[in-house]
């Protein structure tokens, strides 16, 4: 599990390239959100304790991100989108680190 510092900082960064990637590279926004979880998902079922769980989860979290990402994009604008995304992001991540007790 990464350091909280981390937990804190990656998804905003995350959500923010997957964001311009798929917009600006005119892709499907939740397909790259998709696939950023099949990516983390693969990762984590080769280092964490509960792999499969770790890796279905991946994938249905980076593509829940996708969904919020999408919601805010359409209703107010992109950065909303990232933001949001990144706040859910940053307090899954938080919650996770919590259940581990800061273990891997």
């Amino acid at each position: 599990m990464a350091p909280p510092k981390v937990s804190l900082i990656a998804p905003g960064l995350e959500e923010l390239i997957k964001t311009f990637v798929a917009v600006y590279g005119q892709g499907n926004l939740l397909f790259v959100h998709l696939i950023f979880g099949l990516a983390e998902g693969l990762y984590d079922f080769f280092t964490a304790r509960k792999k499969v769980l770790a890796f279905l989860l991946s994938i249905i979290t980076h593509t829940f991100f996708g969904f919020i990402t999408l919601f805010f994009l359409v209703r107010l604008n992109m950065y909303y989108g990232i933001i949001f995304a990144a706040a859910g992001h940053t307090l899954y991540n938080l919650s996770i680190l919590k259940l581990a007790g800061g273990k891997q």
